[in-house]
């Protein structure tokens, strides 16, 4: 794997965390400037955004950095590329030079596998998090509290559960997704009766699946493309064209259910969700989920635009493709399937937790 995670802050790219066995190198924070002979944005938009696809077309360059994932694009190219980072490293002691190697093994031997446990990630996000993926704070100044959570999992359903008492009896919450990729959308569902305070509460927003109907496609075809277009009846327009044009589509009521909470057991204070780029999938359902409550602000940049069950399509080469089956609207009815926009939008930058909760409060 590749022993470093990247981040892209105003076209530049820094070291957002990277294998111990650099840290007398480098150091997190610090410039890449060029990457094998390019700059370093240069070689990213070169070597890894064509591989890419994003709804959010902003997030493409955000997409490409490295991250502690194994699926990371560059590592499934042909061993006969360079599988090596050459590396120029604004440092704190100047310019430095690095040289990372990376090749994937879907079977490595014992000696990787004991080669790769002499080592380990530096840092997390500010230096304070200790590599777990919920981190919780209370921070009386602020009479609130702050959970970051970094997947969607039962662990994460568990970490707020346990901490719930404590989260009630401050006046703010503040909920950090903003680098949680989603995982089983499944997991934040008992977690929302909590934070969502109403007596009923929508699962989902309305979905609108597309439909494909080859009959109706065929007939619109030859009419549209074989005959004269202005001369198309109406009900071919209504009816069979939007088949071709790839318009048309189901809708999917949200289901509403009962809201099982008693009043004490609902939070009443001011919720703030972060979101960010990299909030995708189950996160992104977790945040339609807490925005139909009056007392949820959600604050950051906007979203991946990965909402909904993909489609999985297994290619021939092994490869398999997953692709949004269909357009996403929020429970305030606004379509996100191109990322959920901030009630408030906010860069925080390199700020930390306690500058970070200061901020979303005031």
């Amino acid at each position: 794997m590749i022993r470093l995670q990247t981040e892209c802050r105003d076209g530049r790219i820094f070291i957002r965390n990277i294998s111990s066995q650099y840290a007398d190198k480098v150091s997190v924070g610090d410039e890449i400037v060029r990457i094998n002979g390019l700059p370093a944005v240069e070689w990213f938009t070169q070597n890894v955004v064509p591989l890419l696809s994003c709804t959010n077309q902003e997030t493409l360059l955000e997409a490409a950095m490295f991250t502690p994932s194994a699926t990371h694009p560059m590592i499934f190219q042909p061993k006969s590329y360079n599988t090596k980072l050459d590396m120029e490293v604004n440092t704190r002691k100047g310019l430095k030079k690095l040289s990372i190697g990376y090749d994937w093994h879907f079977s490595p031997s014992k000696e990787q596998e004991e080669e790769q446990l002499k080592y380990h990630w530096v840092a997390t996000e500010n230096g304070e998090t200790g590599g777990d993926n919920n981190l919780f704070m209370v921070l009386p100044a602020q009479d609130a509290t702050y959970l970051r959570v970094d997947e969607c999992t039962a662990v994460t359903v568990d970490t707020f559960m346990k901490h719930f008492s404590i989260i009630n009896q401050h006046k703010h919450f503040v909920l950090d997704l903003r680098n949680n990729p989603g995982g089983d959308g499944r997991m934040f569902s008992p977690a929302t009766p909590y934070l969502v305070d109403k007596d009923s509460i929508m699962l989902s927003g309305v979905l609108l699946p597309r439909v494909n109907n080859s009959a109706y496609r065929a007939w619109a075809a030859v009419r549209m493309l074989y005959g004269n277009p202005e001369s198309v009846d109406e009900y071919t327009k209504q009816v069979y064209c939007p088949h071709l044009f790839n318009n048309a589509f189901d809708t999917i009521q949200a289901t509403t259910v009962a809201n099982g909470n008693p009043d004490s057991q609902r939070y009443h204070g001011k919720v703030f969700v972060l979101v960010g780029p990299r909030t995708a999938s189950a996160a992104e359902g977790f945040v339609m989920q807490l925005m139909q409550s009056p007392n949820v602000c959600v604050v950051g940049k906007t979203t991946a635009g990965a909402t909904g069950q993909p489609l999985v399509v297994p290619l021939p080469s092994g490869i398999i493709c997953m692709i949004n089956s269909f357009r996403s609207f929020d429970t305030r009815n606004r379509d996100c399937s191109n990322g959920i926009v901030p009630d408030v939008e906010r860069d925080f930058r390199d700020s930390g937790v306690e500058e970070v909760v200061k901020m979303v409060i005031k």
